[in-house]
């Protein structure tokens, strides 16, 4: 191992010569060649010349890893300018060893420290260091928070229940979520939905597996109300928006609202260019006005 230095000299005929070496630190002997063969002593008869190589390797130290929690480490030997893989379990001594900690999706490093050759080279996500006896490295993982959000826009009472329990977590990435939700009180379940990982939530009891911040929308609707629905008929395209007493449709992408019964709600429609507003159905046009219209929920 290393680099070879060679000497030479002269000697009488038929003299014997006992060839010896110093190890320098981290090295060991393996064998000779040569005039000399196996790992005794070298003693060699001067018959001619003669000679002879001393075969040297790098000691081997040994190197420990240690993993909680989901994640991983990986490590490269630059010495060798080699890539990041699979840590070995001995690297040559001397040789500079690099360690990064990497976590699972959703997860992140909680911490990271080194033993022997690596005990305080380790900062961040990375341990790099000289490797010069047995060395180790630790890291720990944890999975990600995810937020839940519950909102309930309406003016009913109910409950909302995650899992059978509370909502308010703490939530980890990849949990299953199932969300129920139970009117209170003479008041009926409205529309449910959701966004981000709960973006399929349609209904009560809707399940889901939390990857990113959500959020869970669930309407009650009050004893006596009803729930106005806004149709949109024809080829053309538009809008219509309720704009009395108050904007929850937007027919677009909120077509339904709850009102109390028999409250006037005054819808406007508008059409998109290229298209034209035919008329109503269902709802008193306002004189005048024709895309305007009062309608009772």
């Amino acid at each position: 191992g290393g680099s070879a230095e060679a000497c030479a000299a002269e000697y009488e005929e038929e003299k014997e010569i006992e060839v010896s070496q110093s190890l320098g630190t981290g090295v060991h002997f393996e064998e000779w060649g040569g005039a000399c063969t196996g790992t005794g002593p070298c003693v060699v008869k001067m018959t001619g010349e003669k000679s002879v190589v001393a075969k040297n390797a790098l000691d081997q130290e040994t190197f420990a890893e240690g993993v909680t929690g989901p994640g991983s480490l990986e490590c490269k030997d630059e010495t060798e300018a080699g890539g990041f893989g699979p840590c070995a379990s001995s690297y040559p001594y001397g040789h500079t060893i690099v360690v990064a900690a990497v976590p699972n999706t959703g997860a992140h490093l909680t911490s990271l420290a080194g033993s022997g050759s690596a005990s305080g080279h380790c900062s961040a996500s990375e341990c790099s260091f000289e490797i010069t006896e047995a060395s180790g490295a630790s890291a720990g993982f944890a999975l990600d928070e995810e937020s839940l959000t519950i909102e309930e826009p309406g003016s009913g009472t109910g409950e909302v229940k995650c899992n059978g329990g509370s909502c308010a977590g703490p939530f980890h990435y990849g949990d299953t979520i199932e969300v129920t939700a139970t009117a209170t009180g003479g008041s009926s379940l409205g529309t449910i939905s959701g966004t981000g990982s709960a973006a399929a939530c349609a209904s009560s009891g809707c399940s889901f597996v939390i990857t990113e911040a959500s959020t869970v929308s669930v309407r009650f609707n009050p004893a006596g109300s009803t729930v106005l629905l806004a149709f949109k008929g024809g080829d053309g395209q538009g809008t219509v928006k309720s704009i009395s007493p108050d904007s929850q449709i937007d027919c677009g992408t909120e077509c339904d609202a709850v009102y109390g019964e028999g409250e006037t709600v005054t819808l406007e429609a508008e059409a998109t260019t290229g298209s034209g507003f035919a008329g109503w159905l269902g709802c008193h046009p306002v004189v005048g006005e024709e895309q305007k219209c009062h309608v009772k929920a």
